[in-house]
């Protein structure tokens, strides 16, 4: 890494925790606090809103980096970026943002990257899976760029926890895609998140909120359309995949949870503490117990990746890592079960 990048590294580490350590005052003196109620996992009033430091650290940087390349591409997707980031902030501070104004703005920056960068054009699993998508690659696009980003915002519900998976998931694009933008963006918002973990874990002293959680995971989502090559043997869909599983556990929690919830017809928009994280909360696990135990998981898969990820082709051999990557969500899903089933029998025998 030459001397500037890794000066933007430290910088981007430095700045969000500067910044979140000056939310801490402002937010807490603004009254933007997240009040516990039935549903939460914390326990007292707490500043919501430190995302707003990942997003400095990591913007800021990464236009600093589009500005000496002179590539306005990175720009591009990290301001569509910020602008859902901004969108979120006005929420935190609101409160009063409905649903489906979310959505919808989130929508339009959707169709503007997919204008912009081209859609999807191959569905990013396994041969033979990897089918050409046509005009369908739009509507999946789509589909990726919305579900992502309100994934990381539905996931957001304990200390520490999307933090370090923002952590993870920028570091690992940063090693997947080491040398490419992608790869030095990556970075930049992982060292961003680990300055907002310094004052995020267990016991958290501010939250990330929507205005962190929403640009994260529209950030993330909109990296791999960064490049421009096409087929079944890209290295634009090797970057698919590779997100995919940088945020594994929470893609496959989110995705359970609302086809869970949809088949026990509940409304999936509404506030609820039926995810993997918030389960295992319940039975309980501390907060830093549950993100311990599902950094674990991801050390296994973030292994299983590199090994077959760093090839000569640069191409990851994909069917073992996503193989691996099912088992690991089924353990980790059978694990909270057993968790569950231990509490429910538990309290039956007390109340004998």
């Amino acid at each position: 890494m030459t001397g500037y990048l890794l000066f933007l590294a430290v910088g981007a580490f430095i700045i969000s925790a500067l910044v979140n350590k000056f939310l801490l005052v402002f937010l807490d003196r603004r009254g933007m606090l997240d009040i516990p109620n039935e549903r939460s996992s914390h326990v007292r009033p707490t500043p919501r809103g430190g995302g707003l430091g990942i997003i400095i650290g990591a913007v800021l940087c990464s236009t600093v980096y589009a500005i000496v390349t002179d590539d306005p591409k990175i720009f591009l997707l990290v301001f569509i970026s910020l602008v859902i980031g901004m969108v979120g902030w006005v929420d935190d501070i609101k409160k009063g943002l409905s649903a489906g104004f979310r959505i919808g703005i989130q929508f339009i920056c959707s169709v503007v990257v997919i204008w912009i960068f081209k859609p999807i054009d191959i569905l990013p699993l396994p041969a033979p899976l990897h089918i050409h998508l046509h005009f369908f690659g739009i509507i999946i696009s789509v589909i990726w760029l919305v579900g992502i980003t309100n994934i990381f915002n539905f996931l957001d519900g304990i200390d520490g926890y999307a933090g370090v998976q923002g952590f993870i998931a920028g570091l690992m694009l940063a090693i997947l895609a080491w040398g490419t933008p992608i790869g030095f963006i990556g970075l930049f918002a992982s060292l961003s998140c680990a300055g907002f973990l310094l004052f995020n874990w267990h016991p958290a002293k501010i939250f990330m909120g929507d205005v962190g959680s929403s640009f994260l995971g529209f950030l993330f989502a909109a990296l791999p359309f960064y490049l421009t090559d096409t087929g079944t043997s890209s290295l634009r869909t090797e970057m698919f995949f590779a997100t995919a599983i940088a945020i594994w556990f929470f893609l496959l929690d989110g995705t359970f949870t609302i086809f869970r919830r949809l088949y026990k017809k509940e409304k999936i928009w509404q506030a609820h503490r039926s995810h993997l994280y918030q389960r295992l909360v319940i039975t309980g696990m501390s907060h830093s117990e549950v993100v311990i135990t599902v950094c674990f998981f991801y050390s296994v898969l973030f292994a299983v990746t590199i090994f077959f990820g760093i090839q000569p082709s640069a191409n990851i051999i994909r069917w073992p890592v996503l193989i691996i990557g099912f088992i690991l969500f089924f353990i980790y899903l059978a694990y909270t079960l057993m968790r569950e089933k231990k509490v429910i029998t538990a309290g039956k025998k007390n109340n004998l």
